[in-house]
């Protein structure tokens, strides 16, 4: 048996078989010698010379280490020899090598040889170096930051793993988390303990509480191993593998630790050093930065987002740390923003530097001291994006960033103490001082601010302008994330904008409102979203949101709205400036004054001497927009009214017709008993009485030369007018009724609803028409149009236009009252006037049927009054029986604005008491604000009682006799009657046919409409409430109706 089988059989057979063949001379040597052998092989432990066992070898190893070859393979065949020769532990021979590493990091490159050529596997390599590792983990000292180096540097040459290292440092994830969730935690303690009111506590106090914060940042952080390697790593420019070692330990770790970050901070600053050096502006000084070996720099845009902008992401807020790393990175996000505006939305780098502004920029922001040129360089490159882009970072940086980090936690209770204890001593003698520090507060953190500022106004709406004018030191970007602020709050869910009781605005909503409109007024901010925002609310069918968007528009525009204006007030606002301030009480209006584009054309000065240039200037101007007006409307709308009529009317304003005379008397006389008052004021001191007596006599001064320019504008626009009059109704192609019923459509009914001072305008515009004698203008049909379809115009007015409608009546009730109570007036103004005529025709069926003009005698006009009244009371009576709440409530409005004029008559008084006494039954428990309405204009009601007369009084009422029914046949609206009859013969057989259709199916639904009304009123207005007609008015009844 050869030598090959032999072998296999010694392992195959037994011992005693393998002795007969001869393999073998003993069967029980051979049993020994085998047991021996594998005892040797699977339990005998080798055995190597440790450093107190073979002080001669470990000595000739340092010996060789502290002065190696230049060849790495020498080196490596000497430790060999050393460990054969000296039986070494080759582990421990290892250890020294790395530690030897460590104290000569110079000459890493030679250990890097060294290492690789050494006889070990790689896992044994990183068993050693976790071996390390955790030696140092006890020790009080720590793990020396050589160690990490050398890990890191291992980790790049590709001699260890990465990941199979990290397995062996501590501490584990589960204390990592521990140890950050502790922070979170300690972080709330501390927010809630500067967010909460002591009322133990001084000023003193609470400030050093705050204080005492701001240290927390630097408290001493723990060992980390991870973090450490992570750090170590990062400083050679090992970013990827960083990256992988960040993305498995909590947030922020690296970047928490003061060492971690600033090694961050080198990395990003040498990356963009070259890039920022080449296209920054040559005036910016560039410091040099500390150089990283063999790590890539930035040298296109593409680069910027692949090397720079993923480590800025793990820095996150911490980049607050360097004020002029964030400064170059805001400067290099400015360049590109403006080489890349036109396709700012599609560029990908743009979206990645809106992430990294929510993520980084902004937080690190708020943890920044306070400095206005951060939030211009961050404004300078965000202002060109969308509004909806910018806020949805501000959303982020409000709601999410402070509930992210601790540190962030801690500043956002500061920055809400700090703002709790400015706004408690904010009054509007202190603006300046504290405005300094919400501005300096609002520069670093102005969501949190202004969330407080928005707070405080929601209870304390006397805030508002002390608020106001606190906040002109903010920057562009803090109003900008004011206006957001201010539209979450509007937006908020929890608040309801209508009170649960009533209809009524809630009051922080109303308070909002009146800020957004200081506010918006005062300061530069975009109007995008908060427009925006009034949209969507109306698409939701919420309609309650247009109140912001009045005040906004009022206050922009210098218009100051009051619905409850005085008498002298209203007086004060046909005048200039000077009397609107002083007897208005109104805020003076400022870069607002309407250029008067005739006096621009006119190019002298104007006197009422020679008002001709003014005409002239003035024909000029109207010409041209009459051009402009005619297209607002279609040809027909000026076939009816001139184009002149729309200018003027629509050009003119309240101080243009109306002179004030009686108020800026008035007021110089009150001036005149206040500089009495001062001088006989012993409190005060002679020099003090000197400037307001001087400051007195210099007001009076100027209302003297406010009322001659007044003056002196009030005859020019008369004689301007007085020129023109005659071509505004000067229409061939319609009636006296069609051109009264447009000029009331696209004029008098749409002005009148838009403040007190236009309704006012209005109705003495139409008296400045009457008493100028404008052509073919009936006063008489004017007024009978007016009071006949009030109850339509009431029912689709808001609450506010209901009471300046009712106002524009009362001026209008008020004219024709001074009519009717003087006949000597009556008959100089109206007797002889073209407005006040009115056409008597003969008998249709005669052949010589005539249209005789006839003015309106004092009688009759009288009648016609009663008949306007009647009509009046119908149409509120009809609003009170509708049960429809828009009716009742405008009805109830117009009422307690006209209740100076109307009701005069006894029995329409008692009409109207009948129905407010049925509405107060039914709304008192249903609609308590109709309730509270129909209350207050029922006490006012029966206060006026006394002024209440009888019909009889207020115009002849004729007795039911057959002599008085034989004299009503001849009487004038008898004639009326006639001469109606006599005008349908001549108008073609299908227009009467028409006319005859409309007034039976129109005279049905009147009486069924009046059936209630004319339960209340007396017989003897039964028989005379209609009897007294405008024969012209009639014959177009149904044609007016259905217009």
């Amino acid at each position: 048996i050869n030598a090959e089988y032999g072998d296999i059989l010694k392992e195959r057979l037994e011992y005693d078989t393998l002795e007969r063949v001869k393999l073998i001379s003993n069967s029980k040597q051979f049993n020994t010698k085998y047991v021996r052998t594998r005892t040797k092989l699977f339990y005998k432990q080798q055995k190597f010379n440790l450093l107190r066992e073979e002080n001669e070898g470990y000595n000739k190893l340092m010996t060789e280490l502290a002065n190696p070859p230049p060849d790495p393979q020498t080196m490596i065949d000497h430790l060999l020899k050393l460990i054969g020769r000296f039986d070494l532990d080759p582990n421990r021979v290892l250890d020294l090598v790395l530690e030897t590493w460590q104290n000569y990091l110079d000459k890493s490159e030679f250990f890097l040889q060294l290492v690789k050529l050494f006889p070990k596997q790689e896992d044994a390599l990183c068993r050693m170096l976790g071996y390390s590792f955790a030696f140092y983990e006890t020790e009080p000292d720590g793990t020396p930051e050589t160690l990490f180096k050398v890990g890191a540097l291992l980790i790049k040459r590709g001699i260890i793993d990465l990941h199979t290292l990290y397995s062996l440092l501590g501490p584990s994830y589960e204390q990592m988390k521990a140890e950050y969730n502790k922070r979170l935690s300690d972080a709330r303690e501390k927010a809630k303990s500067l967010t909460t009111v002591s009322l133990n506590k001084d000023d003193t106090e609470e400030n050093s509480d705050s204080k005492s914060g701001k240290k927390a940042e630097d408290a001493a952080v723990p060992e980390n191993q991870k973090v450490s390697l992570c750090i170590a790593l990062i400083g050679l420019g090992c970013w990827l593998e960083a990256d992988d070692l960040i993305q498995l330990i909590p947030p922020y770790s690296v970047p928490h630790n003061p060492q971690g970050r600033e090694v961050m901070f080198d990395l990003i600053s040498w990356r963009i050093h070259e890039f920022y050096k080449s296209h920054v502006s040559a005036a910016v000084t560039v410091r040099p930065v500390k150089e990283i070996k063999g790590d890539p720099q930035v040298m296109t845009w593409e680069d910027l987002s692949d090397l720079v902008l993923t480590p800025l992401f793990r820095l996150g807020p911490y980049l607050s740390h360097s004020p002029v790393l964030f400064t170059k990175i805001l400067r290099l996000f400015n360049l590109f923003i403006k080489e890349n505006k036109a396709d700012i939305c599609n560029h990908s780098l743009a979206g990645q530097i809106m992430t990294i502004t929510s993520d980084v920029i902004l937080p690190s922001l708020s943890m920044m001291n306070f400095n206005y040129n951060f939030t211009a360089l961050i404004w300078e490159y965000m202002q060109h994006f969308p509004y909806h882009i910018r806020y949805r970072l501000y959303a982020k940086w409000k709601n999410v960033s402070y509930a992210k980090n601790p540190l962030l936690m801690v500043t956002k209770a500061e920055t809400i103490h700090t703002s709790r204890y400015i706004l408690k001593r904010l009054t509007k003698e202190n603006v300046k001082p504290f405005g300094r520090q919400i501005g300096r507060v609002a520069h670093c953190n102005p969501a949190v601010i202004f969330d407080q500022i928005l707070f405080q106004i929601q209870r304390y709406d006397n805030l508002i302008l002390p608020i106001v004018n606190a906040l002109k030191y903010l920057g562009l970007l803090s109003l900008d994330v004011l206006s957001y602020c201010i539209i979450e709050a509007l937006s908020d869910p929890d608040k309801a904008k209508q009170k649960e009781e009533d209809t009524n605005i809630s009051w922080w909503f109303q308070v909002l409102a009146t800020f957004c409109g200081h506010i918006y007024k005062k300061y530069n901010i975009e109007l995008s979203g908060l427009l925006q925002y009034i949209v969507n609310q109306l698409k939701a069918n919420k309609s309650t949101d247009l109140l912001i968007l009045k005040e906004v528009i009022q206050r922009m525009s210098g218009i100051e709205i009051s619905e409850e204006v005085t008498e002298s007030q209203l007086e004060a606002v046909c005048g200039g400036p000077v009397l609107l301030a002083e007897a208005g009480f109104f805020t003076p209006i400022r870069h607002t004054e309407r250029s008067n584009q005739i006096m621009v054309e006119c190019g002298t000065k104007c006197v009422p001497d020679d008002p001709q240039p003014y005409i002239d200037a003035s024909e000029k101007v109207i010409s041209q927009l009459s051009d402009q007006v005619k297209l607002l409307y279609p040809p027909k709308v000026w076939d009816k009214i001139s184009p002149r009529l729309f200018a003027t009317f629509w050009s003119l304003a309240s101080p243009d017709i109306i002179l004030p005379s009686v108020r800026y008397t008035a007021e110089i006389e009150r001036i005149e008993g206040a500089i009495k008052q001062v001088n006989e004021n012993e409190d005060l001191a002679q020099r003090r009485k000197d400037k307001e007596v001087e400051r007195h006599k210099d007001l009076i001064t100027k209302l003297k030369e406010e009322h001659k320019t007044q003056e002196v504008n009030h005859k020019l626009v008369l004689a301007r007018l007085e020129a023109e009059k005659d071509i505004w109704f000067a229409s061939t192609n319609s009636t006296k009724v069609d051109a009264i019923m447009q000029f009331l459509q696209v004029c008098i009914i749409q002005r009148s609803m838009f403040t007190a001072s236009d309704a006012i305008y209005c109705a003495k515009f139409v008296e400045l028409c009457h008493k100028m004698q404008a052509s073919n203008f009936s006063t008489l049909i004017y007024f009978d149009r007016i009071f006949s379809d009030v109850s339509h115009i009431v029912t689709n007015c808001t609450d506010n236009e209901a009471s300046r409608y009712g106002r524009f009546l009362c001026e209008t009730l008020k004219g024709i009252s001074r009519w009717h109570k003087d006949k000597a007036l009556y008959e100089k103004e109206c007797g002889k006037s073209p407005g006040f005529v009115h056409i008597i025709r003969g008998d249709p069926n005669s052949d010589g049927a005539k249209k005789i003009e006839k003015y309106l005698d004092y009688e009759n006009f009288r009648h016609v009054c009663c008949k306007w009244h009647f009509k009046l009371t119908k149409a509120m009576v009809f609003c009170f029986d509708s049960k429809d709440y828009s009716q009742i409530r405008n009805g109830l409005t117009v009422l307690n604005k006209i209740l100076p004029e109307f009701p005069v008559v006894l029995n329409l008084a008692q009409a109207l008491e009948k129905r407010i006494l049925k509405v107060k039954e039914e709304e008192k428990t249903v609609r308590p604000d109709l309730y509270a309405l129909a209350m207050g204009y029922s006490a006012q009601l029966n206060s006026r009682r006394n002024t209440f007369i009888a019909e009889e009084k207020f115009h002849h009422v004729e007795k039911k006799t057959a002599e008085n029914s034989a004299s009503r046949n001849s009487s004038p609206a008898r004639k009326d009657k006639r001469a109606d009859s006599v005008k349908r013969r001549d108008e073609t057989e299908s227009e009467k046919k028409r006319r005859r259709e409309d007034d039976l199916k129109k005279e049905g639904e009147r009486k069924s409409a009046e059936k209630k009304v004319k339960q209340d009123v007396s017989p003897k207005t039964k028989a005379n409430g209609v009897r007294e007609r405008d024969s012209e008015t009639d014959e177009n009844r149904s044609k007016i109706r259905k217009k």
